[in-house]
């Protein structure tokens, strides 16, 4: 008997869709729901515009992005990183449900056409896998956050392979994006996103293709120990005016 995992690798070389009540056949989503996708990412990139001006968030994007689809897969920085990439290029968003339950950000999520994934439900996750495979067989670019928990300023936690089967599936290339604080005189907030060296999910292994990524994020991302602003003590001044 085949795991789940075997039986979406043997439908995706099929040319099929993998569902949790079996195979769907076809594989390319009808010409009304590649419209349909490409819609709702132009509208995600819209509203997370809206949503970061409403916030007096600034953004310095670096990189290039691959003009056919491909999957993201970013670091964890803030509350706010769905926006973040998502205001720069049409995507769709696959990001975990707890995100959807913040205040104000949850309402932006939902406005985007986030899709929402679930550890304790894996009929779910399965749902939400499929409906990512059929936007990148649309065309449109896929999000994911495929750190296993929250990150922090030192360093990049290890990545779930999840994302990195879903480019296998579609055979699309997978693009780490490095998401981190920046300083800026004009906005609250300021943010930097750096899109990094693509490369293809046949590649490598699922595990493979998660530690690479993770590695180019993480020598991508500024050394806090460095980045760190020098705090002046009242005793230095002091000295300074004498």
């Amino acid at each position: 008997m085949f795991s789940q995992s075997s039986q979406m690798t043997r439908a995706a070389r099929a040319g099929r869709v993998w569902t949790p009540s079996g195979v769907e056949p076809g594989a390319n989503p009808a010409p009304a729901a590649v419209a349909g996708f490409v819609q709702r990412s132009y509208a995600a990139q819209r509203q997370a515009r809206v949503a970061l001006r409403a916030l007096r968030v600034g953004v310095q994007y670096s990189g290039k992005l691959p003009r056919h689809q491909c999957v993201i897969v970013a670091n964890r920085c803030s509350p706010l990183d769905v926006l973040l990439v998502a205001s720069h290029t049409p995507l769709l968003p696959m990001i975990d449900e707890r995100y959807f339950q913040l205040p104000l950000v949850g309402a932006a999520l939902r406005a985007t056409g986030a899709v929402a994934t679930s550890r304790r439900d894996p009929i779910a996750s399965a749902a939400a896998t499929r409906r990512c495979l059929r936007a990148l067989r649309a065309g449109v670019h896929v999000l994911c956050f495929p750190e296993l928990g929250p990150g922090h300023d030192e360093s990049v936690l290890p990545f779930r392979s999840g994302p990195f089967r879903l480019a296998q599936l579609a055979r699309a290339h997978v693009v780490p994006c490095a998401i981190h604080a920046a300083r800026s005189p004009n906005v609250v907030h300021a943010f930097s996103v750096r899109f990094l060296r693509s490369f293809h999910g046949d590649a490598a292994t699922e595990s493979a293709l998660a530690r690479e990524a993770r590695r180019s994020v993480q020598d991508s991302l500024p050394d806090p120990r460095r980045a760190r602003p020098h705090r002046t003590t009242r005793s230095s001044r002091a000295s300074t005016r004498a």
